[in-house]
């Protein structure tokens, strides 16, 4: 009977742990993106469908002045790509790829999708591979507080 007891709650705790990797600070983080893979529909894309929903709670945060979870935004550098040249290249699917390439780091997928897509405007709108380099250990720290 101890035996039992004790495989059940060395399983627990594996099964919360598993559970809890998934989000950084309340919000999906890169383990949430990869799992995205895993469907069985073929018809739906929902990496694309994820990254949609998020966008538009971000407008409404905008909208009605909320404010956001994540405290290293993007806002001015979505609005300078939207003035730029590369603001053709803010195409869902396109960002989409661009979030697959930032998570192809192992240790990227604590940082927030969030976080994930606003590394990607930054290197969009042209930050230095310095600054931007800058700007993702700013993310690590922040998913690691």
């Amino acid at each position: 009977m101890r035996i039992f007891l004790f495989v059940l709650l060395i399983s627990v705790q594996s099964f919360s742990q598993t559970q809890d990797e998934r989000y950084t600070k309340g919000a999906e983080n890169g383990y949430v993106w990869l799992s995205l893979n895993q469907s069985n529909n073929t018809l739906t894309d929902y990496k694309f469908e994820y990254l949609a929903g998020m966008l538009d709670n971000q407008r409404y945060m905008i909208l009605y002045e909320k404010k956001p979870k994540m405290p290293i935004g993007c806002r001015d550098d979505i609005v300078k790509l939207g003035e730029s040249k590369n603001s053709e290249e803010l195409d869902l699917n396109f960002m989409v790829k661009m979030i697959d390439d930032f998570y192809s780091r192992k240790e990227n997928l604590v940082i927030p999708v969030i976080g994930a897509y606003c590394y990607c405007v930054k290197d969009l709108a042209g930050l230095s591979l310095k600054d931007l380099e800058s700007y993702r250990q700013e993310l690590l720290d922040f998913s690691k507080e």
